[in-house]
């Protein structure tokens, strides 16, 4: 193979991942711009080394690629109470994959419309899913809520309650209930619950990262309402 087509594959590869990535990113996936750059530019390297075999070593290095993308893809997808997360993910992982192996033994127009399928599926079935109830395909149910415990000090609660307050307006989170108990001497818990939303999950880590440096809260914790 000449160093020039080479290098048109090898950049083809590179700039399909990226696109990719990019909408990953965008996303906040786990995986994101440079994982699925990797993941396409290193799945075209290992075709255009088949290339030079003899032989079937083109059709046995393929299969090789889908077994190792199939453990990358095992190592984003864990389990977070009531979900697996990252299906989405290690699947857009396999597609980059995919997509550098077409880029990789020179089929650069299939390796492109692959690209634009995966990004037609992320980007144009992403309203239909978040529709039809995206977050409880993957748990035990359908969610219907989040809720959020903030253990703090006596007289913290109206600071800590007003804040939680702003939190949620800025993260675009409908409260439902918020109530306050005694827990013990000088120290109550405040719960509140907000209606279910699109990457809601996302936006309650980020409320409670924040709420947790408010001044007097010993503890923040949240969990998804099934």
């Amino acid at each position: 193979m000449e160093a020039t087509e080479f290098i048109t594959r090898l950049l083809i590869a590179l700039a399909l991942g990226s696109a990719i990535g990019v909408e990953r990113q965008v996303s906040h996936h786990m995986a994101g711009l440079k994982t699925n750059a990797l993941v396409a530019t290193g799945s075209a390297l290992f075709m255009v080394v088949a290339a030079s075999l003899t032989g079937d070593g083109s059709a046995r290095l393929a299969g090789q690629i889908i077994t190792g993308i199939g453990f990358l893809g095992g190592g984003v997808i864990l389990r977070d109470g009531f979900h697996v997360r990252g299906l989405n993910t290690a699947a857009t992982l396999w597609c980059a994959a995919a997509v550098g192996t077409l880029a990789g033994v020179g089929l650069l127009m299939q390796a492109a419309v692959g690209t634009v399928a995966v990004l037609a599926i992320n980007v144009g079935l992403r309203p239909i899913s978040v529709r039809l109830g995206e977050e409880g395909l993957s748990g035990l149910g359908q969610v219907t809520g989040y809720q959020v415990r903030m253990v703090c000090r006596m007289e913290s609660e109206p600071a800590v309650r007003a804040g939680l307050l702003e939190l949620a307006a800025s993260a675009n989170l409908q409260l439902r209930s918020m109530k306050t108990e005694v827990t013990g001497t000088e120290i109550l818990a405040i719960q509140a619950e907000f209606a279910p939303a699109g990457k809601g999950g996302a936006r309650l880590e980020e409320l409670v990262q924040r709420a947790d440096g408010f001044e007097g809260v010993n503890s923040v914790e949240w969990k998804v309402l099934t």
